[in-house]
C-alpha cells in the first residue's frame, strides 16, 4: 500500500507514521512481530525494540523488477536494516535462471 491506498481505505496518515503505531499496538497486544515494508524496519524495531520480529515482503534480488509491489528494497538493503525474516517470492520464481539466482542471495546472506 502506498499513501494514496492508505487514505483510500480511511487512514489519513503516512505509512511512515502508521506502520510504527500500529506495530506497537501489536507488541502491547502480545504479538512477537508484524510484517512490514523494508522501508519500515527500522521505525519499527524503534518502535518496539530489536527483539521485535519483521516479517518482509517485497524484496527484490539486485537488478530485479518490483512488478506491482510499491514499497520494495533490494536483498542487501532489507539485509542491512535488520529483517528477521524476508520473502523473496517473485525474484525467486520469476527467475530466469534459478541457480544464478539462489546463488546470489546466498552471497548477500552470508
Amino acid at each position: 500500500l502506498d499513501a494514496d491506498d492508505l487514505r483510500g481505505i480511511g487512514f489519513g496518515q503516512t505509512a511512515e507514521t502508521l506502520v510504527p503505531r500500529l506495530a506497537a499496538m501489536a507488541r502491547e497486544f502480545g504479538l512477537d512481530g508484524v510484517v512490514c515494508s523494508p522501508g519500515e524496519i527500522g521505525a519499527v524495531k524503534g518502535a518496539c525494540g530489536a527483539d521485535f520480529l519483521t516479517l518482509v515482503p517485497g524484496v527484490t534480488i539486485s537488478g530485479a523488477g518490483a512488478g506491482d509491489q510499491k514499497r520494495t528494497a533490494a536483498l542487501p538493503e532489507v539485509v542491512a536494516a535488520g529483517a528477521d525474516y524476508i520473502v523473496l517470492g517473485r525474484s525467486v520464481y520469476d527467475a530466469p535462471d534459478l541457480d544464478r539466482t539462489l546463488a546470489a542471495v546466498r552471497a548477500h546472506l552470508g
